[in-house]
């Protein structure tokens, strides 16, 4: 077994570790894919897509994101993929103003169920669902409102934002 406790670097992040990525052949590049959830802990004991046994022990306050180098070696990098999960996207339409008005309320509502949320660029909305249905659910929720959203089902990587520290129910 391979004993990783820390971190390299993120391939998202270091422009360095990225372009030596996208250089590696696949013989020398192994993946670990991992849940979302599964990322929250610091010890734990995986495989990669080769068979490569690999047991993480981090620090208690390190925990392991998307495109994490856990190891980069002459004959082996190991790399973390998150797998994509099912969310719900909202994006609101309008002016300043409405999204200005509507936006604290769509963060309370999807607060108050305990659910992390991730905003992109463009200002759309995601947090993960365990069910297509929730979509009506959340639709009720949000009212009237619903009229100036866009809710959609997708399945992507779900990255919380780390400084809400959400606990999910």
């Amino acid at each position: 077994m391979l004993l990783i406790n820390s971190i390299v670097g993120n391939i998202f992040q270091d422009p360095f570790l990225r372009d030596k990525f996208k250089k590696l052949s696949t013989e020398k590049c192994e993946r670990i894919k991992i849940s979302r959830i599964e990322l929250e802990k610091n010890r734990f004991r995986r495989n990669t897509d080769k068979g490569t046994d690999v047991g993480i022990a981090l620090e208690s306050d390190k925990k392991l994101h998307n495109g994490d180098v856990l190891l980069d070696e002459i004959d082996k990098f190991i790399i973390v993929e998150q797998m994509p999960e099912k969310v719900i996207s909202i994006n609101i339409r309008g002016d300043l103003n409405m999204v200005k008005k509507i936006m604290p309320v769509v963060g309370h509502i999807i607060g108050n169920r305990h659910r992390p949320i991730q905003i992109d660029d463009e200002g759309v909305i995601y947090f993960p669902v365990m069910a297509e249905s929730e979509i009506e659910t959340f639709s009720h929720l949000f009212g009237n409102l619903v009229n100036h959203m866009d809710i959609n089902i997708q399945e992507r990587i779900f990255e919380p934002e780390d400084s809400l520290n959400v606990h999910e129910h």
